[in-house]
């Protein structure tokens, strides 16, 4: 329920019919924020950045969510320079608008005697229109190995370093983050992030008391900024995704895992767990990923509510980075299945969707 409906305890159509003003003109008035949609994402998937054959990418690629062919080039990560790329990022969207925040880079600003290094820009592009991206603004600090969760209004940027901090900022005008609050830990490395129009789940990540991921999911209310709450734990018969999953994806329900790291054994599983994200309580087992995998960034898996897709990722237990896409359907319990092939093999890269 959008926030202004739980303040005036109504609906927001008849807010309007009772006070004669449009929704737009209320949330000036009240300065608050409400969605009346779905709005974060949409029918085109993209894939930004990455690592694939001995070097970090700054292509942007994209394909239709629906279709089953393979991706297409759509721009590149801009003012980053020939031999420049980035990896590791945070994303989100408005569904017209897409932000890649953060993230580890090289020779940014067309300078390749720049030092490596975490960063700390938030890029935007159109989704409806190829190009690349432009340097908007920055987050409160430097980072990569971050994730991102939005409900398509304000934007969340979370973990990673490690840290414990969530930024924010909004997506239709972007300025630099603020500070939102805290995750319960410094964590980094996360399995994914989901959210619904009012909630924001982030999946269990590592932190320094518990490198190999604690199983733990944080939650936060993304209209009102604090602290992270547990939502519960990450579990899939006989294991615990402990970290670098694949991503997040959801339809306005339901939420799916994809992918991650056994927390006690330290290897690289095939499990998917889904959760309902307006209740608290631990996960259940979706089904499987195509293949085991391993060193990914919780980042590269979209969706456009009904189908969902992971774009490359590492497989077997040294985290090889692969072209394949997979596909699954949120609604219903199963494996994935092979639905098309990227540009080239790619890993630790960062995917979105809108139209």
């Amino acid at each position: 329920m959008a926030e202004i409906e739980k303040i005036m305890n109504i609906s927001l159509d008849d807010i309007e019919k009772l006070m004669n003003i449009s929704g737009d003109d209320i949330e000036k008035v009240n300065d608050v924020e409400y969605v009346t949609e779905v709005v974060w994402y949409g029918s085109r998937g993209l894939s930004i950045g990455g690592y694939s054959t001995g070097s970090n990418q700054e292509v942007i690629q994209y394909k239709a969510i629906t279709s089953t062919g393979n991706m297409s080039d759509f721009g590149d990560i801009g003012n980053y320079g020939t031999y420049a790329g980035v990896v590791s990022m945070a994303t989100g969207s408005s569904k017209s608008r897409a932000v890649h925040m953060g993230g580890y880079g090289t020779g940014w600003n067309n300078d390749e005697t720049a030092s490596a290094g975490n960063l700390n820009n938030i890029y935007y592009f159109t989704v409806g229109s190829l190009g690349d991206s432009t340097d908007a603004a920055d987050l409160t600090l430097a980072r990569n190995v971050c994730v991102g969760s939005t409900n398509g209004a304000r934007q969340l940027t979370c973990g990673g370093g490690p840290s414990d901090v969530v930024d924010y900022f909004t997506i239709a005008s972007i300025s630099n983050a603020s500070d939102f609050g805290d995750m319960y830990a410094a964590t980094t490395y996360m399995v994914g992030s989901i959210n619904n129009a009012t909630r924001a789940v982030i999946g269990t990540g590592g932190t320094t008391a518990d490198a190999t991921g604690t199983g733990r999911m944080d939650y936060f209310t993304i209209a009102s900024t604090g602290d992270a709450s547990d939502f519960g734990d990450m579990v899939t018969p006989g294991d615990t995704l402990g970290r670098q999953g694949v991503g997040g994806v959801e339809n306005a329900t339901r939420g799916v895992f994809m992918g991650g790291y056994n927390s006690s054994a330290a290897t690289a599983l095939d499990s998917m767990v889904y959760i309902t994200v307006d209740t608290t309580g631990n996960s259940s087992d979706f089904g499987n990923v195509i293949a085991v995998t391993a060193n990914n960034d919780g980042s590269a898996a979209t969706g456009n509510a009904t189908k969902a897709e992971a774009y490359g990722y590492g497989t077997g237990a040294t985290g090889a980075a692969n072209d394949n896409i997979q596909s699954i359907t949120i609604a219903s319990t199963g494996d994935a299945a092979d639905n098309g092939n990227m540009l080239a093999a790619i890993v630790n890269n960062a995917s979105i969707s809108g139209t």
